[in-house]
């Protein structure tokens, strides 16, 4: 069984699992793709990795020898080819592909029809629980939890899984250009994404960064501290702490003793088991163990973390947690008041509608506030890490890690908006959505070559939208524009 560790970072937390001529091509022994899981429950990533022991064959050009390039191309589930989801050169070695969900994509189009028709149910159906609150028989309150039955709560799927749940069956391959022209090259040059699973107490051999003979636990601990020594060593021009309030986050969670919850991992999966997750009815933040260990994508998943822990500390996500325990108030008591009924416990029953009564009244009152506290700090802790992006191998190593980065976590904003089921015109999208996406494109403006990277980089099949399309459709839409 594979297993997410929970090392808390909000109680203190870990989560492990766990030439010239027509053959331009890159063998399968010669590169990689590794799936990634991203933060929450956004859309996966796929790292390309190509050995350095891959003699990088170059062109003759202006007298002189220069490498070619290779794109990256997608072969679909649907048997739909798209070019240019990502590009590997020389230096880095390093690519990236991200294929964003349909839903993402509807984003940059809002039908105000379609919106209000999934929205106003829900809407209404809450409405209708605070309404109907003077039962006074069992049949009574059988109606009430009826229309309690239609207040959906569940923040984490929507319809993100069609993608996490098709990622694994595409394959990738590399196409050599030069100069803005293909080249000619061997067909069935592919690979596809293999997650990391990590099976739990097991002894390691060979694994990137882990001792052989060391378990999984043990090696995710141990990245976790010595990323924790980065933050805490790292330093200004001026011989300041970079990271204070980060540095005492990781040291105070470090020093916390957990049990380490037993959680199934495998990525993606059906149960939504994603990157990482914060909770802030609880100041506990897990990672997954796999993502930890996969290098900058692990450790920025770890700063991500910190960073809604300190928005936390800061009492900046006051609403959401009120938000986040009336959610779970309210399931329990919606499933202990059915309980009662199907008893025939009127007393129960009544004690449970109340509780639910009052939970329903928290989420009417606080879940847009609490969601524009969630956009905030979500968007807080992308541009923490990408303005941190030294730490994660740029520039050395490419483009590929921020790209993903930026990619997946403006993907991840879009979601809140269906999580929370607003309205376009609510102020929690006008606001804090608007002027995130605004924030990304003006980021995108001041960084040339990161906005090139992106505008060749395509993140949808149908239609082709490239990641400064996303960004900028998406600031236009939630800003109205």
């Amino acid at each position: 069984m594979y297993r997410r560790l929970t090392f808390v970072l909000g109680v203190c937390l870990v989560a492990a699992c766990g030439g010239d001529g027509p053959n331009y091509d890159v063998p399968n022994s010669n590169w990689s793709v590794r799936l990634v899981a991203a933060q929450h429950t956004g859309q996966p990533l796929m790292r390309i990795r190509v050995n350095d022991a891959f003699e990088w064959p170059t062109i003759d050009a202006n007298d002189s020898s220069e490498p070619i390039a290779y794109q990256v191309r997608l072969h679909d589930d649907t048997g739909a080819t798209v070019d240019g989801v990502g590009w590997v050169d020389e230096q880095s070695r390093r690519g990236v592909a991200v294929i964003v969900s349909d839903w993402v994509v509807g984003e940059l189009t809002i039908d105000p029809v379609a919106d209000e028709a999934r929205i106003k149910p829900r809407a209404t159906a809450l409405a209708e629980v605070l309404r109907d609150t003077s039962g006074t028989t069992v049949g009574d309150l059988a109606t009430l939890f009826g229309e309690a039955d239609k207040v959906t709560l569940d923040r984490t799927l929507s319809a993100r899984l069609d993608e996490r749940a098709r990622v694994e069956s595409y394959s990738l391959e590399l196409v050599p250009y030069f100069d803005g022209a293909q080249l000619s090259h061997n067909s069935d040059n592919r690979n596809s994404p293999l997650g990391i699973q990590l099976e739990w107490g097991t002894p390691l051999t060979s694994f990137p960064g882990c001792a052989d003979g060391s378990t999984a636990e043990d090696c995710v601990r141990s990245r976790v501290e010595a990323f924790g020594t980065i933050l805490c060593d790292a330093r200004t021009e001026t011989n300041m702490a970079r990271f204070p309030e980060l540095c005492t986050q990781i040291e105070q969670r470090l020093a916390r003793k957990v049990q380490d919850p037993a959680i199934l991992c495998a990525l993606p999966d059906d149960t939504s088991v994603s990157a990482s997750d914060y909770d802030p009815t609880s100041d506990v933040g897990s990672i997954n163990g796999g993502h930890i260990l996969a290098g900058f994508d692990g450790d920025s998943a770890i700063m991500h973390q910190l960073s809604h822990a300190q928005a936390w500390t800061d009492n900046r996500l006051s609403n959401l947690a009120l938000v986040r325990g009336a959610e779970g108030d309210f399931a329990r008591a919606l499933a202990a008041g059915h309980a009662a009924v199907d008893a025939n416990d009127y007393d129960e029953a009544r004690l449970q509608a109340d509780k639910l009564l009052s939970a329903a009244l928290t989420l009417s009152q606080s879940e847009e506030i609490g969601a524009g506290e969630r956009i905030d700090s979500e968007c807080q802790a992308l541009f923490t890490t990408i303005e941190s992006a030294d730490l994660f191998g740029y520039p050395d190593f490419g483009n590929a890690w921020l790209f993903g980065t930026i990619i997946n976590g403006v993907a991840e904003l879009a979601g809140l908006r269906r999580d929370y089921y607003l309205p376009a015109e609510s102020f929690a999208v006008t606001g804090a959505l608007c002027s995130c996406m605004n924030l990304a494109a003006d980021w995108l403006d001041q960084r040339s070559d990161v906005q090139t990277g992106l505008s060749q980089t395509f993140v949808s099949t149908d239609p082709p939208v490239t990641a400064t399309d996303l960004i900028d459709g998406l600031a236009a839409s939630y800003c109205g524009l």
